[in-house]
């Protein structure tokens, strides 16, 4: 814990000397990917500093109620010479691997700047000069311990962005990251005077058509296995085809494998092309998935993990129900070949 702390006074150090930064966060970016990165980058703004913010994959259409989501820049070649020669710092956000970054990792490594690493993922590879990586709900409430460290008033649109990082990643507070500090924080951007019954419809109750027929197509592949401790849903190029939707679509429907009464592990595989398959895993108490993930080059949360996985989807699907089996069983969890983390 102390040297978290002194991490997070040199991160406060760094945003209140330098002038120039570059934000970014990871690649399929969820609601904590995207609400820390526009309220870092918008408290950085507000004190007077020149900010870049990125993201590889843009912002889905999701989380477009936020404040600027739409000065998120997501091509590396747009990046112009000057504005890369005025860099000081580069800032990451819950990107728990350089590879994470996309086309943007590129940037990574120069050497002309300071690389800010801020994550709660205890996976995190600590690829930056410094890395403040600690155990929280998300990284939103990392940035929000962060701006209370360097005294900066948070206002309504910023807390707006660091709620709707909390709550997705905490699956509403339903998840066991959730702790007194989670909730105390919370609070505190509620009396910013933002409307959490807003966020949960904008998040939760707002879909276009082609992400509920993709869930029904998603569950029409339901499989379970003999013992009913593990459940998994398939996702292929083509389904998302026939239905017209997108892949940030596929979010949240891995967690319906996990619900059944009974089972422990629930798995979704996804195409994302020819020989790289999306491998999400969710738990319940007894399986840290964060563990297997990593065995198959990912990474994650003891309960919500992935990994990329090279190789044919009947394939990889064999390999991970293998290992997941294998930990369930208390024995040693296969690998597998190629692959990167998700």
């Amino acid at each position: 814990m102390g040297r978290m702390q002194g991490e997070k006074k040199r991160a406060a150090e760094i945003c209140r000397a330098k002038k120039n930064f570059l934000l970014l966060s990871h690649v399929d970016p969820d609601g904590d990917a995207i609400g820390s990165l526009l309220a870092l980058g918008l408290s950085l703004r507000r004190a007077g500093k020149k900010v870049i913010m990125a993201n590889p994959d843009g912002v889905p259409l999701l989380y477009r109620f936020l404040p600027a989501w739409d000065e998120v820049r997501c091509d590396y070649g747009e990046l112009l010479a000057r504005e890369l020669a005025a860099l000081e710092v580069i800032i990451t956000l819950d990107t728990a691997t350089g590879e994470r970054l996309g086309d943007w990792s590129r940037i990574l490594k120069k050497d002309s700047f300071v690389v800010l690493n801020i994550d709660h993922h205890l996976t995190n590879t600590r690829y930056g000069q410094i890395n403040w990586i600690e155990a929280a709900s998300s990284t939103g409430e990392l940035v929000q311990v962060l701006l209370s460290e360097l005294g900066w008033e948070i206002e309504t649109d910023i807390a707006l962005c660091l709620y709707t990082a909390i709550v997705t990643d905490t699956g509403s507070f339903r998840f066991e990251n959730t702790t007194c500090d989670t909730h105390r924080n919370a609070a505190l951007l509620l009396q910013k005077g933002i409307n959490p019954a807003q966020v949960t419809e904008y998040i939760y109750e707002t879909k276009p058509e082609a992400a509920v027929r993709l869930l029904g197509r998603a569950l029409e592949t339901l499989r379970i296995s003999p013992d009913g401790r593990v459940a998994w849903l398939t996702i292929t190029n083509s389904t998302l085809a026939v239905v017209g939707a997108r892949g940030e679509d596929v979010n949240g429907i891995v967690n319906y494998a996990k619900e059944i009464a009974g089972v422990e592990v629930g798995i979704l595989f996804q195409e994302t092309r020819e020989d790289l398959i999306k491998v999400s895993l969710r738990s319940r108490s007894r399986i840290n998935v964060s563990e297997i993930a990593q065995r198959f080059g990912g990474g994650g949360h003891p309960r919500a993990a992935g990994c990329r996985v090279r190789g044919s989807l009947d394939r990889v699907r064999e390999e991970v129900l293998a290992g997941v089996t294998a930990a369930l069983a208390g024995g040693e969890n296969t690998g597998a070949g190629d692959s990167q983390y998700s």
